[in-house]
């Protein structure tokens, strides 16, 4: 049997989650909410990159936008090793304004919300519908902006609301 090497790493630079999306396990972890020590995360990417990862996926349980050093990790990686790609995922609550500065840092933005319907969600996932949407469409309109990937997950409470995603999406 040939074993396949990967050149991709996952890094949930934090578990921390403003959300209370209703499919999501994090809530039943046991572990601590806890944000990725900096000299950790440096000694992750630097091994990583001698092994052969060229591909960083940051996310997880938590939403990478909540960890207060996450710009440093994102210059880290772009500084230090250039032919690495940046993958990040969330939903789109928490990528204001403010944050468009690291949107340079990122190659792909994953943006994973389940419902272009206000009630639905909300319901999904617990946190405002319209600033969320008000953050994608901001960023969709930027000149310069990373890839942006959506996805959603089908459940019975969206389940009749799929090409309804994917007729706001299909233009995007």
């Amino acid at each position: 049997m040939e074993l396949v090497k990967s050149k991709a790493i996952t890094i949930e630079n934090t578990n921390k989650c403003c959300m209370s999306c209703v499919f999501c396990p994090r809530e039943s972890c046991r572990y601590k909410n806890d944000i990725m020590d900096n000299d950790l995360f440096k000694k992750i990417i630097d091994q990583s990159y001698q092994v052969g990862i060229r591909h960083v996926d940051m996310g997880g349980f938590g939403d990478p936008y909540l960890d207060p050093e996450l710009e440093w990790k994102l210059k880290y990686i772009k500084n230090n090793y250039c032919d690495i790609t940046v993958y990040l995922s969330n939903v789109g609550y928490l990528m204001s304004e403010k944050y468009d500065n690291l949107l340079k840092y990122i190659d792909t933005l994953k943006i994973s919300n389940f419902s272009c319907i206000q009630e639905t969600f909300e319901k999904m996932h617990g946190v405002n519908y319209e600033v969320t949407f008000e953050n994608i469409n901001r960023i969709l309109g930027l000149e310069f902006r990373p890839y942006i990937n959506a996805l959603m997950v089908v459940d019975e409470i969206n389940i009749k609301e799929i090409e309804c995603w994917k007729n706001w999406w299909s233009d995007k």
